[in-house]
């Protein structure tokens, strides 16, 4: 049931062709708080540091633009940008890195093939469970997958997550596309 909430929220914003594809671990625990809803009152990090990162000049202060969240996901899906989640369950607390490692890495044939099916230009993985797990494997089936080891922006991490990919595409290794504003 939730699975098919959040493919319907994400396939509202889904761009007709991928650019970039950001591949993220899971959805949250805290169901309202999905990428994709465009209602999020707070603690939508991955979202606020996404928009941050990929609209440096535009983006503001996070409160007066989360009331705009569906104008910065309507945009983020205008310049070819889609986030999917290499699990598509919420993973439970307590669950240790090792088993998230675990868990991905049996993802990584379906994966690969729902990647196939996008078709994207370019993929960036966020959080080092899922570089760790799937760069070499997604890499190695031949999928554009950017060599770059982010941190979820989350837990004190955001300036790092902002550094790390102001760096990659810094080095041309990751390669935006804006339509303008």
């Amino acid at each position: 049931m939730l699975q098919n909430e959040h493919n319907a929220a994400r396939m509202k914003y889904a761009p007709s062709s991928v650019n970039l594809l950001f591949l993220a671990e899971a959805p949250p625990l805290a169901r309202e708080r999905y990428f994709y809803y465009s209602e999020v009152g707070d603690f939508d990090l991955l979202w606020s540091a996404l928009m941050k990162a990929l609209y440096p000049r535009e983006f503001g202060d996070t409160r007066k633009e989360r009331q705009r969240k569906h104008d910065w996901l309507t945009r983020f899906q205008r310049d070819g940008n889609m986030l999917i989640d290499a699990l598509k369950a919420p993973i439970p607390k307590g669950m240790s890195n090792r088993e998230k490692l675990s868990l991905l890495r049996r993802q990584q044939d379906a994966l690969s093939l729902e990647i196939r099916g996008i078709r994207p230009g370019q993929i960036l993985l966020i959080k080092a469970t899922v570089y760790d797990a799937l760069y070499e494997p997604l890499r190695g089936k031949g999928l554009p997958v950017i060599n770059g080891r982010l941190p979820f922006p989350g837990s004190g991490r955001q300036k790092e997550f902002l550094d790390k990919f102001a760096r990659l595409v810094n080095q041309r290794q990751l390669i935006l596309q804006h339509q303008p504003g």
